[in-house]
């Protein structure tokens, strides 16, 4: 069977009557997302089926009438992300003749689904039994409360609250009332410990409120002494079951309350003033091992089952003891009043993947995708990609004896003289070497007992990592490896950016190891050291993606090093030969470029003005292509005050960002309105529009919008800076916050 991916961004000029459904909701719980392949005459009602395609279940509708088999490309990544699409002369057409051409096809294997309509009718008796289980809403652990120890001598650390763009104070504080009025904060009056916090916007517009514990209490914690599972404990808890099932805990910390005596450690500072947690909360260093314990004692008892953080995973030696197994398990969670998410949760699957590992019916198997970022890195295009391959190679050069030989021809194509020609000889010497690196002579299997080590990179079209055990003599042994190409958002990423994104990337790509143990970042951009430094506040003029991904990668217990870029072929060479499975960061971008759009959409200019002015003002165009490719060692004198702060410089919506500030462009147009916006009173209420529409003035300053003026006008923030933010608008121009 062929399926032939049908792009929903470029669809036909003219939209056809009965396109291909790319997306069809479906019911809960068997199959979390789905899509209807082919198109279906009207007149008759939908049959539908649930077969494996490709091991994966997809719900598909039985005999559509269309001649072919079709999925929007969106889902294409979702499902089968990690497989490569195959090109297509096809040319599709439509019941009302609309012409559609296929991004490619992809053959798949088809098999009816094993769970049997009897099975499936219990399963739904089992659920319906367990409705307060996944009622919405935050659940209460019963009987257990999470208890935070500090080493002894600890000094309590008390930091101020942080300012908020006014564009979201509103946001904040609706936030931190509904996290009052459903009992997971309190409002205190005083505290010796405080920790500031870090907004994250949503992509709903709303605002999630996060504390930045790494300055205060994680230095300080007393680590707890219970270790997650071992991919071996795993599967001895599951072992002989034939198929799995998922069940995903809904906020899962925040189920747990608080002992009293430890809230004060997770006392916020707040523009309203301080709150403390009554419940566990991510971001603090031995939540994992906290709620891990928990749950451990919660499940106690009940065969078939595992517990790995926020995930339970339930099995049987057959479908009638799998859903005793569920059964107990949902029947726990009741008793201990806690909470899961139905729309989440995984029924029935024919295998589940942890740790670089398959658990299924045939027993415990190697995951391919560890190893995929090498085995199928595209062949070299040019000299460059070559030479980054190759330093990739070389960096494990001591496990492979004779590499120089094997490695023969793809030498000679590096030199000078030589004429750029991709033999069957280079082919053969490029396929046979990454075997050779990923054999069991160069790999070595995790081993919760070692030092980890997770090298990150990024170029302009890629991002890599290389996860390592650094083993007891000294040397660094790969444990897997990863990869992928830039989404065409994240290639207009200032380099800053992309360096950050292939560390956050890193991270979550490898979050099974990582999460809950201490693990060493290596990455070759010196100020990203400074900026994601553990034990450092998160920077106030950092852009807002980097404040969130700061924020993400601080609920970890990492040590973050530099290594030069020499030093760092390792990761350098799979960014440089990404594989072809961009996803993007929908989620990141969507909910970054928010704060951007808050600040301007009651503005009388838009996004687009702003970004066709940067473009052309002949400064800021410089500095916005510098920022988006990489800054050069130094940079002529006109740009020297930018190139002074270009880590803390970043583009989003298209506009030019100083931390959450817009770097509006001098032209003389953009400087009349605002000027007028911020300054103009109206003749009966004397306020002005910002006044009357923002609630608020603007925080441009005045000299600088109407230079002629001579005038200097210092807001809050500025005041605040002590001298630093007047110095930098001088010299970076007008903003607005």
């Amino acid at each position: 069977m062929d399926l032939s991916s049908w792009s929903v961004d470029e669809p036909p000029s003219s939209p056809p009557s009965s396109p291909p459904s790319p997306l069809t909701p479906l019911p809960p719980p068997q199959i979390p997302q789905s899509f209807s392949m082919g198109c279906r005459g009207g007149g008759r009602e939908a049959i539908w089926l649930t077969p494996q395609v490709n091991g994966k279940q997809v719900r598909m509708e039985l005999d559509t009438g269309s001649a072919v088999s079709v999925m929007a490309h969106s889902d294409f990544v979702q499902y089968f992300g990690d497989q490569k699409l195959n090109s297509s002369s096809v040319l599709l057409k439509t019941y009302t003749g609309e012409k559609i051409k296929p991004l490619g096809v992809l053959p798949v294997e088809v098999a009816p689904n094993t769970t049997d309509k009897s099975t499936e009718v219990k399963l739904e008796t089992v659920l319906v039994a367990a409705t307060p289980v996944f009622q919405d809403g935050i659940g209460t652990l019963k009987n257990i409360k999470g208890k935070i120890v500090l080493q002894d001598g600890a000094i309590p650390r008390f930091h101020k609250a942080r300012p908020v763009p006014y564009a979201i104070q509103q946001k904040v504080e609706a936030e931190l009332d509904r996290l009052e009025a459903d009992g997971i904060l309190s409002k205190v009056d005083w505290s010796p410990w405080a920790t500031p916090i870090v907004p994250v916007a949503k992509k709903s517009g709303a605002v999630r409120v996060c504390g930045d514990f790494k300055i205060t209490i994680n230095p300080v914690l007393q680590a707890e002494q219970y270790p997650l599972p071992r991919i071996e404990d795993i599967f001895a808890n599951l072992a002989g079951g034939k198929r799995f099932t998922k069940v995903d805990l809904a906020e899962a910390y925040l189920q747990m309350e608080i002992e009293e005596d430890s809230k004060m450690f997770l006392t916020i500072n707040t523009l309203k003033g301080l709150y403390r947690y009554n419940r566990l909360v991510f971001g603090v260093a031995s939540a994992p091992a906290i709620w891990q314990r928990a749950m451990d004692q919660v499940l106690q008892g009940i065969p078939g089952t595992q517990c790995y953080l926020d995930d339970i995973i339930v099995t049987g030696a057959n479908d009638n003891e799998h859903l005793e197994n569920l059964h107990k398990v949902l029947q726990r969670l009741q008793d201990y009043g806690l909470r899961a998410r139905r729309d989440k949760c995984e029924f029935f699957k024919p295998c589940i993947t942890y740790c670089g590992h398959t658990i299924d019916a045939q027993g415990l198997h190697k995951c391919k995708e560890k190893i995929n970022a090498v085995m199928k890195a595209p062949q070299p295009q040019d000299v460059q990609q070559l030479r980054s391959f190759l330093g990739f190679i070389n960096y494990y050069h001591r496990f492979m004896p004779n590499l120089s030989t094997v490695l023969h021809p793809l030498n000679e194509l590096l030199q000078a003289e030589r004429k750029w020609k991709w033999t069957k000889e280079c082919e053969q010497a490029f396929q046979e070497v990454k075997r050779l690196v990923t054999s069991e002579t160069v790999l070595t299997h995790y081993d919760p007992s070692l030092p980890v080590k997770l090298a990150c990179d990024a170029s302009p079209y890629g991002i890599g990592a290389v996860m390592s055990h650094v083993m007891r003599d000294g040397t660094e042994r790969p444990i897997a490896f990863a990869s992928r190409s830039l989404s065409s958002a994240e290639k207009n990423y200032s380099q800053i950016d992309k360096e950050a994104l292939g560390l956050v990337w890193g991270v979550k790509r490898f979050n099974q190891y990582l999460y809950g143990r201490e693990f060493t970042l290596v990455t070759d951009h010196q100020p990203l050291v400074s900026i994601f430094n553990p034990h450092k506040a998160i920077p106030m003029t950092a852009a807002a993606r980097m404040q969130r991904w700061a924020l993400f990668l601080g609920g970890h217990r990492y040590k973050i090093e530099f290594k030069s870029t020499l030093n760092h072929a390792n990761a350098d060479g799979l960014s440089r030969l990404p594989l072809d499975t961009a996803t993007g960061t929908k989620g990141d971008k969507e909910s970054v470029a928010m704060f951007t759009l808050m600040q301007i959409e009651s503005l009388p200019v838009t996004a687009e003005m702003i970004e066709r002015e940067t473009r052309k003002d002949a400064t800021l165009s410089q500095v916005y292509k510098a920022t988006q490719t990489g800054w050069a060692a130094s940079e002529r004198s006109f740009l020297a005050p930018y190139f002074q702060r270009r880590d803390e410089l970043a583009i989003d919506s298209g506009c030019l960002m100083w931390g959450m500030r817009i770097i509006i462009p001098t032209k003389q147009k953009l400087a009349n309105v605002l000027f007028a916006y911020r300054n103009a009173t109206h003749a009966t209420t004397n306020r002005t529009p910002a006044i009357l529409f923002l609630g608020r003035g603007l925080r441009s300053r005045l000299d600088l919008l109407k230079p002629n003026l001579r005038r200097t006008v210092m807001d809050r923030q500025i005041k605040q800076g002590k001298g630093t933010h007047t110095q930098v608008a001088r010299t970076l121009g007008p903003t607005l916050a």
